[in-house]
């Protein structure tokens, strides 16, 4: 079976998602979604179609973590359901290098603070 390295990209800026292609591009993706957007919309979005794309095995890799902000609480079942298909995530720039660290950060971290839109 063959395994695929799924690109995520989200910005509103031109220049932002040029700069977030090129460096997921040296990951060797093979397929990239991109949504031009400010804040990430769940509904519609190409965020959506890339869970919907996903098969087990594969890898989902994002520029910065910044770029999922705005799906909530809705992070944490969507990171469930990629652990239960054994699908990994990568995000470059916080060096995260599989799902569970990524989970940790979203659990433990100041990354509770940037997925949850008003944490306070």
């Amino acid at each position: 079976m063959i395994y695929l390295k799924i690109g995520y990209v989200r910005s509103n800026k031109i220049e932002e998602i040029e700069e977030q292609v090129k460096s997921l591009a040296k990951y060797g993706v093979d397929k990239m979604f991109v949504d031009r957007t400010k804040k990430l919309h769940f509904e519609n979005s190409e965020f959506s179609k890339m869970l919907d794309f996903l098969k087990p095995g594969d890898e989902v890799i994002i520029d910065e973590f910044e770029c999922l902000y705005g799906i909530g609480n809705l992070f944490h079942e969507i990171l469930k359901k990629l652990k239960n298909e054994n699908i990994n995530m990568k995000s470059i720039g916080e060096n995260f290098n599989n799902i569970l660290e990524i989970e940790d950060y979203v659990e433990n971290g100041i990354g509770k603070y940037l997925i949850d839109p008003d944490p306070f």
